[in-house]
């Protein structure tokens, strides 16, 4: 068994269940090259694509339940024996970390399973459907709600835009303007519901914005001065040093933790 390219911990540390669903190996980045010599050749390229795509999507399940694996076992377990993070700061910091675990190592089995039976898979649509239909879907909408705690609002927001946007191109394949949408849309009231959402998503983000646009200003004048850039030491530790630190500390911590998960 090989250990998990995409994180120091070993697959040992992951679990017997994260083990099972291959989470701790390292695959082929193309179903061409995981599949039996001459298989692709022999199905051509239409089938050879569509089974591609099906590979993909196991992948792409696969790094998902890997990284919320990682999220429990490094941060969330990691954070309470280091000390000082309870289990009710966890839970805030970590909002159903366990069920979406749950609801995506089942996917995942399903799909390892149909996996398991041929190198070429007729479908996954069944389970696909399964999967999100009601009910399991609504298991999924209420879990990344609660991670997520603006999701549907800025769902209403930008589904919003894009259905006038949509109506706008469906009148003519050539679009004289769509200024007056834009103008709606990013004009108050509107523009105040997008504040507010992306605001209560994204606690501090014109602060985190001021402090890292200014960092990245004087390395990219310093990148300016030569092509050989003798030593940003000086920028760093103006950056990273009291008063400035001070200013990302209490950005990174004293607001988004405490603000957010109430952690003091």
């Amino acid at each position: 068994m090989s250990l998990c390219a995409e994180a120091s911990i070993t697959a040992e540390q992951l679990g017997d269940e994260a083990l099972a669903l291959g989470l701790a190996l390292v695959e082929a980045d193309t179903w061409a090259a995981a599949a039996p010599s001459g298989l692709a050749r022999q199905l051509g390229d239409r089938e050879t694509k569509r089974q591609e795509h099906i590979y993909e999507l196991i992948l792409t399940e696969k790094h998902h339940c890997l990284t919320i694996r990682l999220m429990q076992k490094m941060f969330a377990e990691g954070m309470m024996r280091a000390g000082g993070v309870t289990a009710s700061q966890i839970g805030r910091m970590f909002p159903c970390l366990h069920e979406l675990w749950a609801l995506h190592s089942t996917l995942l089995t399903r799909l390892r399973n149909r996996q398991k039976c041929s190198p070429h898979i007729a479908s996954i649509a069944d389970i696909l459907a399964d999967t999100f239909s009601h009910p399991s879907a609504e298991k999924f909408k209420q879990a990344y709600g609660r991670m997520f705690p603006c999701l549907h609002e800025l769902w209403a927001l930008h589904s919003t835009l894009l259905t006038r946007l949509r109506n706008r191109q469906k009148c003519s394949l050539h679009i004289a303007s769509i200024a007056d949408i834009l103008a709606d849309t990013f004009s108050h009231p509107s523009a105040e519901k997008f504040k507010q959402a992306y605001g209560r998503m994204f606690p501090c983000l014109h602060e985190l914005w001021a402090l890292h646009s200014t960092l990245l200003t004087r390395l990219m004048n310093r990148q300016k001065c030569s092509p050989h850039i003798a030593s940003i030491a000086d920028i760093l530790a103006d950056t990273f040093s009291h008063p400035s630190a001070e200013k990302f500390k209490q950005a990174y911590v004293n607001h988004l933790f405490k603000e957010r998960f109430g952690i003091q």
